[in-house]
This record gives C-alpha cells, sequence and structure tokens, in this order.
C-alpha cells in the first residue's frame, strides 16, 4: 500500500466486521456457556464494553503518529531492538489467532461436509485460496468484500432468525443464579470473538479517509458484531439449553439442525448455515493473513509482502496441526485467548502512556 489515504469508512467496517467475525460463531457459545451458563448474553455485552475500550486506545495510539503503522511507531517508543520484539510478538498473535480459527475451520467442515476428506487437504486448500487471494493487495481484497458483505451477512441473519421458532423461553431462566462473577468469567473466555480491530488499526490508520471520526466508525462495529453475536448464541442457548450447550463440540449447528420450517420446501438449516459461514470465514481468513504479510513485509522491509504471505503457509499448517489433540487445543485456545486480553488491555494502554508522554516532552522541548 502506498502512502495515501483511500481506505474509506465504509470500507474500514467491511473490513473490521469481516475481521471479527469467523469460525468462533460455531463454537464459542460452548466455551461461554460452561461459565456463564444462562447469562451468556450478560458476558458477550461486558466484552463488548471491554474491547470498545481496547479499541478506543488503539486508536488513539495510532493517532499520535498518522503517517506510521505500527511496526514503526513501536521502534520510535520502545527503540530498535524491543520494538522489534513486541513486533514479534503482535505478528506471533496473530498468527496464533490465524492458526486457531483454521483448526476450528477445519473441525467443523470435517465433521458436518467433508467427513471422508483427509484434514490436511482441506486445511491446505482452503489456506492456498486465501494465500492467493491475499497477494493482490488491499485494493481487490476490499472490493470483493463489499460485493460479498451485504449478500452474505443478509441471508447469514435471515437463517439466525430462523431459529426463533424452536427457543424455549424457559432456558434462559434462572437469571443471576449464581451471581455476577461467572458472567464476568465467561468475558473474559469470549475475547477472542472480538479480536482482530485492535491490531489491524496499527496498519490501516495511515491509509484512512476520515481519521477523525475512527473511533465512531469503530464502535458502530463493535455494536454490530454483538447484536449478532447475541442473537445467534441467545438462540443457541434457547433451542438447546444451557446444560446441552455445554456438552456439545459444535453447539451452533447442531442448534439449527433441529429447526423445520413447516409447509415449505425448504429443509436442513444447519446446511445453508454452514455455506455461508464458509464464506465469511473466507473472508476472515484473507484479512488476517494480508495484515500478517503486510506487517511481516513492514518489519523486514521487504518491497513486497507476497513472499511473506507464501511463507505463511506452510508455518500456519503447521501450527493447525501442532496441537495433537482436541482437548491440547481447547488448552491452546485459552493461552492464546488470555494473551490476546493482555495485549488489548495491557500492552496497548502502556504504549499509550509512552505516546502522551513523548508528545509531552516534544511539546516541552519546543518550549524550551
Amino acid at each position: 500500500m502506498e502512502l495515501n489515504r483511500w481506505v474509506s469508512p465504509l470500507q474500514f467496517m467491511v473490513i473490521t466486521i469481516n475481521t471479527m467475525i469467523g469460525a468462533n460463531l460455531l463454537t464459542l457459545p460452548r466455551t461461554i456457556v460452561a461459565t456463564a451458563k444462562q447469562d451468556m448474553w450478560m458476558s458477550i455485552l461486558v466484552t463488548s464494553v471491554l474491547f470498545a475500550v481496547s479499541f478506543r486506545i488503539a486508536a488513539a495510539l495510532a493517532a499520535y503518529f498518522p503517517n506510521h503503522t505500527s511496526i514503526e511507531y513501536h521502534r520510535i517508543l520502545l527503540g530498535r531492538f524491543f520494538g522489534n520484539i513486541l513486533n514479534l510478538i503482535m505478528l506471533t498473535l496473530m498468527l496464533a489467532v490465524t492458526a486457531q480459527f483454521i483448526r476450528i475451520f477445519r473441525i467443523a467442515v470435517k465433521i458436518f461436509l467433508l467427513d471422508l476428506t483427509p484434514s490436511q487437504v482441506i486445511v491446505f486448500i482452503f489456506l492456498a485460496l486465501a494465500v492467493y487471494a491475499a497477494q493482490h493487495g488491499l485494493g481487490p481484497i476490499i472490493r470483493v468484500q463489499q460485493l460479498l458483505f451485504l449478500f452474505s451477512y443478509s441471508l447469514f441473519i435471515m437463517l439466525i432468525l430462523l431459529g426463533v421458532l424452536e427457543v424455549e423461553r424457559e432456558h434462559y431462566s434462572p437469571m443471576l443464579a449464581d451471581g455476577i462473577k461467572p458472567v464476568l468469567q465467561g468475558s473474559l473466555n469470549c475475547w477472542t470473538a472480538y479480536s482482530g480491530p485492535e491490531l489491524i488499526i496499527g496498519f490501516l490508520y495511515p491509509y484512512l479517509v476520515q481519521r477523525e471520526r475512527i473511533t465512531r466508525y469503530g464502535l458502530i462495529v463493535i455494536g454490530a458484531v454483538t447484536i449478532i453475536y447475541v442473537l445467534i448464541y441467545g438462540i443457541t442457548l434457547g433451542i438447546l439449553g444451557a446444560a446441552e450447550t455445554a456438552d456439545l463440540l459444535i453447539p451452533t449447528v447442531m442448534a439449527y439442525r433441529s429447526i423445520e420450517i413447516p409447509d415449505t420446501f425448504i429443509e436442513r438449516i444447519d446446511g445453508y448455515l454452514m455455506i455461508v459461514w464458509i464464506a465469511i470465514c473466507f473472508t476472515s481468513l484473507l484479512n488476517w493473513l494480508y495484515f500478517i504479510g503486510f506487517g511481516a513485509a513492514r518489519m523486514l522491509k521487504l518491497e513486497s509482502s507476497r513472499a511473506a504471505m507464501v511463507l505463511l503457509l506452510p508455518l500456519i499448517s503447521y501450527l493447525v496441526a501442532l496441537p495433537p489433540d482436541y482437548h491440547s487445543f481447547v488448552t491452546a485456545s485459552d493461552w492464546i485467548n488470555y494473551c490476546s486480553l493482555i495485549w488489548g488491555l495491557g500492552f496497548m494502554p502502556m504504549l499509550l502512556i509512552l505516546a502522551w508522554r513523548r508528545k509531552a516532552e516534544m511539546k516541552q522541548c519546543t518550549k524550551d
């Protein structure tokens, strides 16, 4: 990307929504219900508030360095050595989130669609297509996502709302039976469902058209994603109940498998849901791969990020296959979730304080 502002607010919103929403749509209800139970929707609301704070901090930090990406201003704030270490931590975290994303995708596709296809083939084809598409740059990526966005999410939300036909009200009560502590614990467990904008804002900020309004648009995105999460997770809970949702590996699909529309030819709603979900997953993976490759190229001072993206293919494939079983994968996912939380509410505020002090010192030197 050349350093000229051309990413519009609408394009920024499409990119961030597609980055946030992905594979977690199918598996996350089990993780939240295990702690928050029937109050899982409250956990989602708490997480949205915390993440809005994290995004506001990330946007404010980027505003101190309007013509630099996060790769550069980490070096400015911490020095070349420690700045590169922080860049490496950030890119490693993004790689881990991407590998977790693909592992969930592999599990879901293997169970519900391609049960006879080897897992390695599913991962390789999915990754190879995304790497090929990401090499054409952010412009084509944005145009494709804008083209698919309205159709895919309109159909997706329509399919989600069909779940209201099978909801049972008693699954939502009693409210706060165990107090507020399980709700707060559940909110920490679903941080990765929002993760993405706080990482990519540092790459996108120099290229945004209306930088001064970026926080407003970011909050709109977080609010829209929260509504989608509350709908799909709340309906899943209303169909299955807390106990069954916590026991199922992929509760969302299982919940929609039981939905039937009387007097119509439409059946197997879960099949339609999976088809739309795959398209959403692909656009999300496309964004993650592009920004990881873009960040690696800026860090290594490469002229093009294409080589970095190609090298990501074997690396991510290895990370996807690294956990030997599902229990190890769940443990690794918990660590990734907490690392993302520490980055958003730990490292980012620290960097913002350093940026504020640096600007204050520069003003003082100017006055002197």
